[in-house]
């Protein structure tokens, strides 16, 4: 009777058992499938991009670096700047393990971009999943997590980070900071004092100072990880403790390898960079500080409000101190202080803080390395909407975050009106990025972007004037050199591209006015000065010519056509032997040029001939 009344009652235990073991399995299949689709849904949104070409910095990076061809480069990528293989580029970024993936890439699709496109996307697959178990593990709540990476995928400023192939080393550096962030916190999560647990630690730990290495090695803003963690230990890892520092500065041996990795890295930089950073400005530390707090509102502005995307923006200038920079940063102190009085409340609401401070404190650390970079870049290249990749993962959760309170304190009405308004900033984040990401798709689209949202912005004009001569639209390309000149005096570039245009044009001596101004502004361009030798061909001034072409040769012997265009001109002038080493010296860098070989055929023939009829006439002369 016992036995019969003990199954009974283990009976509902069971079935209650049961109906928990899969009510956890349903909801892993629809956490499985939510998941599956915020990763279909940004692979649809990106998928326009395997159309896409190679554009701006892809040319130098892939399509004409030599370093990529061939694993003798490998010790290159650990011991040379990451634009080594260009000439005259400032040494500033070591991304060693950049370049491998560059490598491995061109191993795999060669020069087609579809496949670079491809893997650029994936890339950015793997960071939004890893933000949505970012999200889930702070914000305890799926739909948030959900959400949250929903946002990050779709928002409009990521567009120049996965529709550019170069903007590539944002995704790739993001999935190892991410991964080694996570890697920390389930460390952290299973810590204890068993043999068990400690090993278990142990493992997790080395894991995340592992890819800690890797995303430093990847891009230089990953050096603000130790930071992130710091952050968090201080709040949402800090619990229920009194004296959070304290806690923190308990578990140092958690933080030291981080510190560790960090310097040797800075040694390798060091000694490959042949020193940190080189400055490409010439505005002290002084007077960029003073900026970061508009710097800091530009850049949420963006977040918040993504219109007007652009590769390039127009060089930040603020005028007044007083009016650019006071209200953001009063608008920075009052947001600190509201946190702060929130939290100052009771127990509950200081709880309910942690997650929005851990979030403006990551906003704010991985913003940090752009704000240096304003202080070291070149001013038409210090703003750019990629250095919003790892930050924007702060924003999203805090988007998750709010729609998640919303939906689930609200009654079934005000529920569906955070879903809905929720749903329509998405369809909005994703429209919008759909419009910014067909600007990549040609370096035509691009420039002329750039040109129409920076109108100040010297290379973004330069940039398109350019194009425009490329496209053969010789009359756009001169009016809009002209009134680049008329902004830049100084501007060798923009002299260089009018004498094309007027080139092309055939008005030779507004052509030969353009080219010799450009040399003189810049006497060390060997292409403006083998412009200028062509163009004074076309005039028939042989002699300036041979002057123009010959010190061309100097700077730059290996410069395609140079030796063809100064034989040329020395066959013009009769110099029939210095014509020959010319045609000779472009076979030897060019032995294609079918030209160059038909010039060095006949001068060798006309050679050949005089010094035969010299013959000749010596034997005729010669007495009996």
């Amino acid at each position: 009777m016992a036995q019969v009344q003990l199954t009974s009652f283990a009976s509902p235990l069971q079935k209650s058992s049961e109906r928990m073991v899969a009510l956890g399995t349903r909801n892993r299949i629809g956490v499985g499938l939510g998941i599956a689709c915020v990763l279909a849904a940004t692979y649809w949104l990106y998928a326009a991009t395997f159309r896409f070409q190679f554009v701006y910095d892809d040319i130098f990076q892939i399509v004409q670096n030599d370093h990529l061809r061939s694993w003798r480069f490998l010790p290159v990528y650990f011991t040379q700047h990451f634009w080594s293989h260009v000439p005259g580029v400032p040494a500033n970024f070591y991304r060693p393990v950049f370049l491998l993936w560059l490598r491995m890439n061109y191993l795999l699709f060669g020069t087609e971009p579809a496949g670079w496109h491809l893997a650029t996307v994936l890339l950015h697959l793997q960071a939004t999943g890893l933000v949505c178990l970012l999200a889930r593990k702070l914000l305890k709540n799926w739909v948030a997590a959900l959400a949250a990476g929903l946002v990050f995928a779709l928002h409009p400023v990521q567009a120049e980070s996965v529709a550019w192939i170069s903007g590539a080393t944002e995704p790739l550096g993001a999935v190892f900071f991410l991964t080694s962030f996570l890697c920390y916190l389930h460390g952290s999560g299973i810590a204890g004092d068993s043999p068990r647990g400690r090993t278990k630690t142990t493992g997790w730990a080395v894991f995340s100072v592992a890819l800690f290495a890797l995303a430093l090695l990847t891009k230089e803003t990953a050096a603000v990880l130790p930071l992130v963690i710091a952050a968090y230990e201080l709040t949402v890892g800090a619990g229920d403790s009194g004296e959070p520092v304290r806690a923190m500065l308990r578990r140092h041996r958690w933080f030291l390898p981080y510190w560790m990795v960090l310097a040797c890295y800075g040694a390798a930089r060091t000694a490959a960079l042949h020193g940190f950073a080189h400055r490409m400005n010439s505005m002290s530390w002084v007077n960029s500080a003073p900026t970061w707090p508009w710097l800091v509102g530009s850049y949420i502005r963006t977040l918040v409000w993504p219109g007007g995307l652009s590769p390039l923006y127009d060089p930040i200038r603020i005028s007044n101190v007083a009016l650019g920079v006071i209200p953001p940063l009063i608008a920075l102190a009052l947001g600190a202080a509201a946190i702060w009085w929130v939290a100052r409340q009771n127990r509950r609401f200081s709880d309910q803080i942690r997650v929005p401070v851990f979030l403006a404190a990551w906003f704010l650390l991985t913003l940090a390395p752009a704000l240096l970079a304003f202080a070291i870049a070149l001013p038409d290249e210090a703003f750019h909407d990629r250095y919003l990749y790892l930050p924007s993962v702060a924003f999203a959760l805090a988007v998750g975050m709010g729609f998640c309170e919303a939906w689930k304190k609200a009654p079934l009405a005000r529920g569906c009106v955070a879903a809905a308004s929720m749903a329509a900033l998405l369809i909005a984040l994703a429209v919008a990025a759909h419009s910014q990401i067909g600007y990549w798709a040609s370096n035509y689209d691009l420039f002329q972007r750039a040109a129409a949202e920076a109108p100040h912005n010297q290379t973004a004009q330069l940039n398109f004037a350019a194009e425009l001569l490329r496209s053969g639209e010789f009359q756009r390309a001169l009016t809009l050199s002209q009134a680049i000149i008329a902004q830049h005096r100084h501007s060798s570039r923009a002299f260089a591209i009018a004498g094309s245009a007027t080139l092309y044009l055939h008005r030779y001596v507004e052509s030969e006015s353009y080219y010799a101004t450009g040399a003189n502004l810049d006497p060390s361009q060997a292409a403006l000065l083998y412009r200028l030798g062509l163009v004074r061909m076309r005039m028939g001034h042989d002699l300036e010519a041979e002057i123009a072409l010959q010190r061309a040769a100097e700077l730059a012997p290996e410069l395609a056509g140079v030796h063809y265009a100064l034989g040329s001109c020395e066959l013009h002038l009769g110099k029939f032997e210095m014509a020959r080493k010319q045609f000779s010296a472009e076979l030897m860098f060019d032995p294609s040029n079918h030209d160059a070989l038909f010039a060095l055929t006949m001068v060798q023939n006309r050679l050949r001939s005089e010094s035969q009829q010299r013959k000749v006439n010596e034997i005729s002369t010669r007495p009996d």
